[in-house]
C-alpha cells in the first residue's frame, strides 16, 4: 500500500460562530491515508472526513443541505513520519457570502 497526503476543501458547513449565531463556514484539512492508488486515496480521505466525530459534533446541517467536500490535491508521500495522522486540524473560515444568515 502507498501513502498519500490528501488536501480537502469543505464548504457549506452550518455551525455556531464565536457569538453563538448560526453561520456558514468552509474549511481546509489535510488527511493522510494508505491506499493502492490516488483514486482510492481520495475516496478513503473523503470517507474519513464525512465520518469525523469532531466535524459531526459542530455541524448543524439539515438533510438536503449537505456538506460539500472537494479534493484539491493528492500527493504520494514516502512516510507518515512527523505528520498529524490521520489528519491535521481543521482550518475554518467564515463564508463571507453567507455572513447574515437568519
Amino acid at each position: 500500500m502507498n501513502k498519500y497526503r490528501v488536501f480537502i476543501h469543505g464548504r457549506n458547513l452550518i455551525g455556531h460562530d464565536n457569538t453563538e449565531q448560526v453561520s456558514k463556514f468552509g474549511f481546509y484539512v489535510t488527511v493522510f491515508v494508505q491506499a493502492k492508488n490516488a483514486t482510492d486515496a481520495q475516496r478513503e480521505a473523503l470517507l474519513l472526513i464525512q465520518q469525523d466525530s469532531e466535524l459531526q459534533a459542530i455541524a448543524l446541517n439539515q438533510s438536503g443541505d449537505d456538506l460539500i467536500l472537494e479534493v484539491e490535491e493528492v500527493e504520494e508521500i514516502d512516510s507518515f513520519k512527523d505528520v498529524a495522522f490521520p489528519r491535521t486540524g481543521f482550518s475554518f473560515y467564515l463564508d463571507d457570502a453567507e455572513m447574515n444568515m437568519p
